[in-house]
């Protein structure tokens, strides 16, 4: 045999090893960036300039809310990550420029709606922010405001002068449903749908995508549990509960998958999943998270908490494993290796980067 024969046969079978011997690293971080929780500017700051940090390929986000802070993490990180894709993205996989000509809550049936809640005292200091947000739904025709100033409103709490500064003066646009995917590699057929085409509070949906190497993948952030009563009004009559809300995304998303060829891949903050230690079937919605598990995903973190006691953001009382990348395999065998991800504290401060803990999942083709 001639030598560059030699040559190209060898290089052909490393790359057909390479090809058939993938590994491939997910990463789903839900990065609390509210405007109104603590530590916020500096947090945001942090996120787009450390979330690189893991090595992961494809990185699904939650709680990304805000225009800027889109782009902050997309420009910061567009060496790594070219591929990207949001609320905020064009068919195209690019930003859509800012057309908003005015701020989001400047409409004329905002002023309507801030009287009537006035009126009826949704805005009292005395009453919490669910009762607060109750009271607009039940008396102020709050669904009466566009989608985009529902989020800034909702998103930023009821004190005056950071209400008056993100809704009614910012021009900046709230990336519905607060879901950023970033990826070393392209992504084929992108595609963002609502688990619900009516106006409600929280907007829920998925990214939906495939990966030449890691498979079939959804991105998403699923309803959580709200102890002060169960808000969506319009959804009231479908659903009257947080638990049925997401058991029905949770079989959406199980049946959206279709092809059944290579992995199958569930990442984000599902808001279900056993609190920890483990104890029975005790934790967040366990009928979602055992429907995932009996439909052939399973979890890759199953013992240690992602919100957790521990760190001084998160608002709960129990520790719990509501943070996921769900994986169902095709019959080729895979290994799997986990961590829990970004718990250290930020320099100089008591708190981490968010309420969460980030998780990533290696996962290596044998």
């Amino acid at each position: 045999m001639f030598p560059e024969s030699i040559f190209l046969t060898g290089a052909l079978l490393l790359l057909c090893n390479s090809v058939h011997g993938f590994t491939s690293k997910l990463l789903t971080y839900n990065t609390f960036l509210i405007t109104s929780s603590q530590g916020y500017e500096k947090r945001a700051t942090h996120i787009a300039n450390n979330i690189d940090s893991t090595g992961a390929d494809i990185i699904c986000l939650q709680e990304v809310w805000e225009e800027r802070d889109v782009k902050a993490i997309v420009n910061a990180n567009k060496e790594n990550y070219p591929f990207t894709y949001s609320g905020l993205h064009s068919d195209t996989h690019a930003l859509l420029a800012s057309t908003s000509s005015r701020p989001r809550c400047v409409e004329p049936q905002v002023f309507r709606v801030l009287f009537r809640g006035l009126i009826n005292g949704c805005f009292s200091n005395e009453g919490t922010y669910i009762s607060n947000l109750q009271c607009l739904l039940d008396k102020a025709e709050y669904f009466d405001l566009s989608r985009q100033c529902i989020s800034c409103l909702t998103l930023t709490g009821f004190e005056y002068g950071t209400l008056l500064k993100n809704c009614f003066l910012s021009k900046s646009k709230s990336n519905l449903p607060g879901l950023l995917l970033l990826s070393k590699r392209i992504l084929i057929d992108p595609k963002l749908t609502y688990f619900e085409p009516e106006k409600n509070i929280f907007n829920r949906a998925y990214i939906s995508f495939k990966d030449e190497y890691a498979g079939d993948i959804r991105c998403t952030h699923q309803t959580a549990e709200f102890k002060d009563g169960y808000l969506e009004k319009n959804l009231m009559t479908k659903y009257g509960s947080w638990e049925k809300q997401n058991f029905d995304e949770t079989m959406e998303l199980v049946k959206s998958f279709s092809n059944h060829v290579g992995p199958e891949i569930i990442l984000g903050d599902l808001n279900t999943g056993p609190f920890t230690p483990i104890q029975g079937n005790e934790g967040y919605f366990m009928d979602s998270y055992n429907f995932y598990k009996n439909s052939g995903f399973m979890p890759s973190l199953d013992s240690v908490c992602t919100f957790c006691l521990e760190n001084p953001l998160a608002d709960d009382d129990v520790n719990s494993l509501i943070d996921h990348v769900l994986v169902r395999f095709s019959p080729t065998q895979y290994r799997r290796t986990a961590e829990r991800v970004f718990q250290g504290r930020l320099p100089g401060e008591n708190f981490p980067p968010s309420d969460h803990y980030g998780v990533q999942l290696t996962l290596e083709e044998l």
